[in-house]
């Protein structure tokens, strides 16, 4: 994927590297699955610690464009969800 973008925003020589890279590594497991085992554990600790900063923006994101506004509208209805029925 990234050689295809670098190639196609016309950085030929990133896009071949980027494509070494990749059908090396696909080779390698094809050929040899067992030896790619560090690779898949650094790729998964990048994971991990990339969705530690990019869960609390998304959720943030989420509640200050969803949430926020429909309580907002809510408010200017006057309507309460956490208000008693009253026992009159």
């Amino acid at each position: 994927m990234l050689a295809g973008l670098t190639a196609w925003r016309g950085h030929s020589l990133e896009a071949r590297a980027f494509a070494g890279l990749g059908g090396a590594l696909v080779a390698a497991a094809l050929v040899v699955p067992a030896r790619l085992g560090p690779v898949h554990r650094f790729w998964m600790a990048l994971a991990a610690a990339i969705s530690r900063v990019t869960t609390p923006v998304f959720l943030g994101l989420v509640y200050f464009v969803v949430l926020t506004p429909t309580g907002l509208v809510r408010r200017l209805a006057g309507r309460n969800r956490l208000a008693r029925p009253s026992l009159s």
